[in-house]
């Protein structure tokens, strides 16, 4: 090779070799018969140091009645070449083999759900600690009424716009992305970003700017709303709602980890948003002085700290979740090629999805409507139903989210690749693993329901009356337990099969029944 013809030092690359065998003597190189003799191949000249030099290799015979004996026959020494660093040469990220069967055991499964149980059971202690320190700061009545309407229209729009998409229709496509494209899924997860940033930014801003209509559907149809009672919940929602945007990306990042194989993450960054909301309830406390705060006596500061301590939270939890995709190797790059999403193919299963959360979002909608309307004819209003939904979601989270977790990328692998057989193991597995817990749980909530309420929840501006209101509503919802986490783990069964169509028609069955018990509980 000419010097300065070699692509390596002009920093391209080639298929050109930099090391050339070139026969000397008889054969030119051409192929052998079979009965040709073995030809020993030894260097003409010493090994260069320089690696871009090309080495002359002799071939010579086998000289004729020396048997071959390969087993017994010298190692030939080869040239060592050093490999060049090109500097335009692009990163290939090395990832993991394709999952083996021993991924889908119950050994794992119980160890990844067992990890994330504890972790669970951390954010939800830390929960419950948020919740109390809430709860004393501005008690549970009209204020904590209002607080809890506000902080409740984050999590329901998040839902609508993104929370089923994640179950139904993102997780799925992650996994089958992962498990066909050339880069493991990369680039799909890139664009799938990009595209719910800006939809959720976009989004997130058009309902920031509603809030004085959803605050009017809260209280629709009900006299006795006060305008400054009003004046709070809309206050707050302005305050409150642009958390949708980071529910949303955190969501989206623990997708991502959870196809990946990294659990961990998405169970204890919530701890990061239970400490931050507990400062700020610290905070209000302080800035407050002391007293029941009522939508009349609460100043703008106190609900300045409210409000953007809350947001605050959860942007502190999604944030949390970046050092751990980095650490998986994964890096956020801006990706305007929506038309690879299949977005036709998107649309398609996440109209049905839209049509599931909207119906569990309008059960959700009418409860609270009602628990308020409660309140202002002197009853127990919406924070003793959250505060009692929160001790119900303890369980289900710590063992039912937790199983759900681990077996859906598995559960979804399976559909993409049609063992449905698998698919109904991993479904049995899972409720079997979920219901040993859950079972006992459940008898727990019933039992000590009311003393359990009272132990969390009796302190400062927030009653013993409405503790042990709380603790009855504990103990009505603790026989729905078992049932309620069975119904959640076949619907992600459902979404992993692609099959949207069946969720909805089963919630439209279940809200009217769930308003009525809340309507009489409350």
């Amino acid at each position: 090779m000419e010097p300065g013809t070699d692509p390596a030092q002009r920093g391209s690359w080639s298929t050109e070799p930099t090391v050339r065998l070139r026969p000397t003597g008889g054969g030119g190189g051409a192929h052998r018969a079979p009965d040709e003799p073995t030809q020993v191949i030894l260097p003409a000249q010493p090994v260069p140091d320089d690696p871009g030099q090309t080495v002359r290799l002799h071939v010579g015979r086998r000289p004729e009645g020396i048997p071959l004996d390969p087993a017994n026959a010298p190692t030939v020494a080869l040239p060592v070449i050093t490999p060049r660093i090109v500097a335009d040469a692009p990163f290939v990220e090395e990832s993991a083999p394709p999952p083996t069967a021993e991924d889908d055991s119950t050994g794992n499964v119980v160890r990844n759900s067992g990890t994330m149980a504890i972790l669970s059971l951390v954010s939800r202690a830390t929960g419950f600690l948020r919740a109390a320190a809430i709860a004393a700061a501005i008690g549970g009545k009209v204020v904590g009424d209002d607080y809890t309407l506000a902080n409740n229209l984050p999590n329901q729009v998040y839902e609508l716009l993104l929370g089923g998409v994640l179950a139904s229709v993102l997780i799925p496509t992650l996994v089958r992305a992962r498990k066909d494209e050339p880069d493991r899924g990369e680039a799909h997860a890139q664009r799938l970003l990009t595209l719910a940033a800006v939809a959720l930014g976009a989004a997130t801003l058009i309902v920031v700017l509603a809030a004085p209509l959803i605050t009017a559907i809260y209280t629709l149809g009900n006299d006795k709303v006060t305008t400054a009672d009003r004046d709070l919940i809309t206050l707050l929602a302005y305050l409150l709602l642009p958390e949708i945007f980071f529910y949303g990306l955190a969501g989206i990042f623990a997708a991502i980890l959870n196809v990946r194989g990294h659990f961990a993450a998405p169970m204890w960054t919530p701890i990061l948003n239970n400490v931050v909301i507990i400062v700020t309830a610290g905070v209000f406390m302080l800035v407050r002085g002391g007293g029941l705060p009522t939508p009349d006596t609460i100043t703008l500061t106190q609900v300045l700290v409210l409000g953007l301590g809350t947001t605050l939270g959860i942007i502190v939890q999604a944030a949390g979740l970046w050092p751990a995709l980095r650490k998986t190797g994964f890096r956020w790059k801006w990706r305007f090629d929506f038309r690879k999403l299949h977005l036709r193919e998107l649309a398609k299963l996440g109209a049905w999805m839209l049509l599931y959360v909207g119906v569990y979002q309008l059960g959700i909608t009418v409860v609270m409507a009602l628990a308020k309307n409660n309140q202002l004819r002197g009853g127990e209003g919406p924070a003793v139903f959250n505060n009692a939904f929160l001790i119900f979601m303890m369980a289900h989270g710590i063992v039912a989210v937790s199983v759900i977790t681990a077996i859906m990328p598995r559960i979804s692998a399976a559909a993409a690749d049609g063992r449905f057989s698998d698919v109904t193991d991993q479904l049995a597995q899972g409720s079997r693993l979920a219901s040993v817990i859950l079972i006992p749980a459940a008898a727990v909530y019933v039992v000590l329901g009311r003393p359990l309420a009272v132990t969390l929840f009796d302190w400062g501006n927030y009653g013993y009356e409405q503790a042990l209101a709380t603790g009855s509503v504990v103990a009505a919802a603790g026989l729905g337990l078992v049932p309620f986490a069975l119904s959640q783990m076949q619907t992600s069964v459902f979404y992993a099969l692609r099959d949207t169509k069946t969720p909805p028609w089963s919630t439209s069955a279940a809200w009217p029944s769930d308003c009525s018990w809340t309507s009489a509980s409350t």
